[in-house]
């Protein structure tokens, strides 16, 4: 599998090169994500994930356990009462891998993601606009409406 961090085309160095842009920060940093451009007039740069396993090329394992990291420091966050009050939310269609593992690091927590197209027979129990995206409406259309009911984060 390609190592998305030292190949330019993936690292954002051909971005950085032709924009006079640069992510400023350690090896970590340039790890985590790096520059990209798309043809969307809304919003045409992003800084594009190296471990999230959508957009760039990177192994399963690597993009679990950085979900699964993130998690666990919520859970350290949050504490323990906190975590087992709260719901992860996905955000369709990038986020939905990212939410499952961050609900596995959180322990108990029960995961639910968005989705872009109602279901016959499902209640919509909420939604959202995410208004730079191409598609900017999100639907929350849990099995049981009573999973966004509680009080926890």
């Amino acid at each position: 599998m390609n190592n998305a961090v030292n190949d330019p085309i993936w690292s954002g160095t051909w971005v950085a090169e032709r924009l006079g842009v640069e992510l400023v920060g350690d090896e970590e940093l340039s790890g985590l994500l790096g520059l990209a451009l798309r043809r969307n007039p809304k919003r045409a740069h992003l800084l594009v994930s190296n471990v999230l396993g959508k957009h760039v090329p990177q192994s399963p394992a690597v993009v679990h356990g950085h979900g699964v990291a993130l998690g666990r420091r919520v859970r350290d966050l949050l504490g323990a009462d906190g975590a087992r009050a709260s719901v992860v939310l996905g955000y369709a269609e990038t986020a939905t891998g990212l939410g499952h593992s961050v609900a596995d690091g959180l322990g108990d927590a029960p995961y639910l993601h968005s989705t872009r197209r109602p279901v016959d027979g499902v209640a919509q129990a909420g939604g959202f606009e995410e208004s730079h995206s191409h598609a900017t409406s999100h639907l929350l259309l849990p099995k049981d409406p009573e999973l966004l009911a509680g009080t926890g984060p």
